[in-house]
């Protein structure tokens, strides 16, 4: 297309083709996995650039369904998997790999760092870290005791670490 009719935003999964994509003048690079932040600060300035209304409403729809998605598709060993938000119940850091689990006694093993699906699930009010190795649905929290050991629904456990304590009685006492 000559002059370009839409703004592009190019993703990517190897950081060497940036320099290739600053060519086509694009109004954002982001190199995959793609962190929600990111790729709304990438639409928010599409929307920014005077673009028609009829635009501007649909990116301002993918906007909002991007930082606060209902699903999201990961790779496990061997097939990409549908991870339904509502669905889980805890995430837990196992070394580097992040361990998922979900409604009706599924667990599944993902080869990412927890810190990846923190950044995933930021806009999630319902998830909150309560150890260095946990997150969990504070909707699945089904007690606390005192000695910082969480219980979750269907006989999950999760560890309350001190430095999270305040933040998540804060949490639980609003759900």
């Amino acid at each position: 297309f000559k002059p370009l009719p839409f703004k592009v935003i190019i993703f990517s999964g190897n950081q060497k083709y940036a320099y290739q994509a600053i060519k086509f003048h694009p109004v954002d690079f982001i190199l995959k996995p793609v962190r929600i932040n990111e790729l709304v600060y990438a639409v928010n300035a599409v929307t920014g650039s005077g673009m028609n209304e009829k635009v501007s409403s649909r990116t301002d729809s993918v906007s909002r369904k991007l930082s606060l998605p209902d699903k999201f598709t990961l790779m496990d060993s061997a097939n990409h998997v549908v991870i339904e938000i509502g669905e889980i119940i805890m995430l837990n850091a196992n070394g580097n790999n992040t361990d998922f689990y979900l409604l009706r006694n599924r667990k599944m093993t993902f080869y990412r760092c927890l810190g990846e699906f923190i950044d995933l699930l930021e806009n999630h009010q319902e998830f909150i870290r309560t150890h260095r190795s946990y997150l969990v649905n504070i909707d699945q929290v089904k007690s606390c005791s005192r000695t910082g050991l969480i219980k979750l629904s269907e006989n999950n456990t999760a560890q309350l670490g001190p430095s999270f304590r305040k933040e998540f009685y804060n949490c639980f006492r609003t759900r």
